[in-house]
C-alpha cells in the first residue's frame, strides 16, 4: 500500500495595522514570514507592555514555538498594513527532520537557553521614560519587600532609603523633562483592562477567520 504525503500548505494573509497576528501564550503551530508591511514582538509582563523589535519584509518571525511546538513567548501586532505567508509547523518538522542530528541538536539548546533566558532581557529600557517608568516599578517592589521585614529597625530604615530613593527619582524626572529624548520608549505601562481588550479582539478575529 502506497502513503500518499499531502504538503502543507502556505497562506498569505493580510492584516490591518493594530491586528494581532498571535498573542502571547498562544501555541506555536506555524512561522511567518513579511511579504510587506512591518510587524512589531511585544511582550506583556506584570501590566507592562515591553516592545522587544520590529519585524520587515523578508523577514520570519514566530519560528522558534514553530520548531519546538512550545507557547508564543511575546505577541505579534502589524504596525501597519502588512501581508504575511503563514509557514505550517508541519513544514519546519519535516525540513528539520532532512537536517543532520547535531544541527538539530544545536538549534533546540539555543531555542531552549533563549526561552530560559527571555525574562531576563525583556525589562531592558531604551529611553529615558523607560528608565524612569522601571526605577518606579523597583521602588514598588522594595516596598512590597520591606512590608514583610519582621525587624522593625530594618523596616525603618529601608522605607527612609525609599523615602529619598522616590525623591531623587521625581528629581530626575523634572530634570528629564527640559531634555526631551528622541528615542522612542520601548516599556509602557498597561491599563487595567488591556488584556481583556486583547480577549476580546482575538475572539473577534477568531469569528472573522472561522468565517460563517
Amino acid at each position: 500500500m502506497v502513503s500518499s504525503h499531502i504538503e502543507p500548505r502556505m497562506e498569505r494573509r493580510s492584516y490591518a495595522a493594530g491586528r494581532e497576528i498571535f498573542g502571547q501564550g498562544d501555541l506555536g503551530d506555524c512561522a511567518y514570514l513579511v511579504e510587506s508591511g512591518q510587524v512589531t514582538i511585544y511582550h506583556h509582563l506584570d501590566g507592562m507592555r515591553v516592545e522587544l523589535g520590529a519585524i520587515g519584509p523578508g523577514e520570519i518571525f514566530g519560528e522558534m514555538a514553530a520548531i519546538d511546538g512550545g507557547l508564543r513567548m511575546a505577541a505579534a501586532v502589524a504596525a501597519s498594513p502588512t501581508m504575511v505567508t503563514r509557514i505550517p509547523k508541519d513544514m519546519f518538522d519535516r525540513k528539520l527532520a532532512e537536517t543532520d542530528k547535531f544541527i538539530r541538536g544545536l538549534l533546540n539548546f539555543f531555542i531552549r537557553i533563549i526561552r530560559t533566558n527571555h525574562r531576563t532581557f525583556v525589562r531592558r529600557p531604551r529611553s529615558v521614560a523607560d528608565h524612569l517608568l522601571l526605577m518606579g516599578r523597583l521602588a514598588e517592589d522594595l516596598g512590597a519587600f520591606t512590608g514583610r521585614l519582621k525587624d522593625t529597625a530594618a523596616e525603618e530604615g529601608m522605607r527612609a532609603a525609599l523615602v529619598k530613593y522616590e525623591a531623587a527619582v521625581e528629581s530626575i524626572r523634572r530634570a528629564a523633562a527640559n531634555c526631551p529624548d528622541p528615542r522612542h520608549d520601548l516599556v509602557v505601562e498597561e491599563g487595567a483592562d488591556a488584556q481583556t481588550d486583547r480577549m476580546a479582539a482575538r475572539r473577534d478575529e477568531a469569528k472573522r477567520t472561522a468565517g460563517p
